[in-house]
């Protein structure tokens, strides 16, 4: 009888021997997780919906020429472009959202002697348009224009530089200018270093007083106004 249980211990541990050697050995595959198209999307996967944070991307330059006006962005890109035959109210609402700035509107009504008529004007600090085109402007003879420009300033209300073609602005000196751009059409030269100058001429092959381009005015020295697109050597008023 205790012979009987000592061999049923010994069978016993062989077979726990026998046991313990299968599950150590390396015959056994180890157990890996595998994924089906009906699977749970895993937390990588659902963080792909979060919104992508918006461009810091900000308007750096306003350009002002014959054919219209530019607003660049810090990045090079082209924020807004448009053209003098656009709907001035359209245009200032898309300058106004290039910039993130908000234009000074003002009215004003027809001059006195009738010469001029009544309009509204969109104020950005160094520039502004105004519709009708103001006279003197290529609108003001029938071109077709909605609006024209006046540069005034080297910068908007918001401090972004204004420049015209070869990057020229106010404050740019004669000098600097004709490096630039050329003596293009010299309107009238004053005494105490005045001067008028007509540039980015759109219609060269027209006579020198039907040119139409940007018309700039220098006192002493340096330019302090501009208007586009301007009937180059007009002179005249309201009145």
């Amino acid at each position: 009888m205790r012979a009987s249980r000592f061999a049923v211990l010994a069978v016993a541990g062989m077979l726990l021997v026998g046991l313990t050697a299968c599950v150590e050995g390396p015959a056994t595959p180890t157990p890996t997780r595998t994924s089906t198209g009906s699977s749970s999307p895993t937390p990588e996967a659902s963080q792909s919906a979060t919104p992508t944070p918006e461009s810091d991307v900000t308007a750096a330059t306003v350009v002002v020429t014959a054919s219209g006006i530019a607003v660049f962005g810090t990045d090079g890109s082209t924020l807004v472009s448009v053209t003098y035959r656009a709907d001035a109210a359209t245009v200032a609402t898309q300058i106004a959202e290039a910039l993130d700035e908000d234009p000074t509107i003002t009215t004003y009504e027809e001059s006195e002697g009738g010469g001029c008529p009544g309009g509204t004007t969109y104020g950005f600090g160094g520039f502004e348009i105004s519709s009708p085109a103001t006279l003197g402007s290529a609108g003001s003879f029938g071109s077709g224009d909605q609006y024209s420009a006046l540069i005034t300033g080297p910068a908007t209300a918001g401090g972004v530089a204004i420049e015209t073609v070869a990057g020229q602005h106010i404050g740019s000196t004669r000098a600097a200018f004709e490096a630039a751009v050329g003596d293009e059409t010299l309107i009238d030269e004053y005494d105490g270093g005045s001067s008028t100058f007509g540039f980015d001429i759109l219609n060269p092959e027209a006579g020198p007083y039907d040119h139409i381009g940007v018309q700039a005015w220098f006192d002493a020295g340096a330019i302090s106004g501009m208007l586009a697109p301007a009937v180059i050597g007009f002179v005249g008023d309201c009145g």
